[in-house]
């Protein structure tokens, strides 16, 4: 759960920051994996609160 986060967060700051030589489609493919990776924590979260 806590590292999904800190996986998001860190890949949309690699991607804002510029960190490696990233083109313009592989800064947006990391924030949408981002958000995918965001998603799951959100999940995991609501899952774990359930029980």
């Amino acid at each position: 759960m806590g590292a999904n986060l800190l996986w998001a967060v860190g890949s949309v700051v690699a991607a804002v920051v510029g960190i490696g030589s990233l083109t313009g489609l592989g800064a947006a493919w990391l924030v949408l994996q981002a958000a995918v990776v965001a998603s799951f924590a959100v999940l995991q979260i609501a899952g774990l609160r359930r029980r």
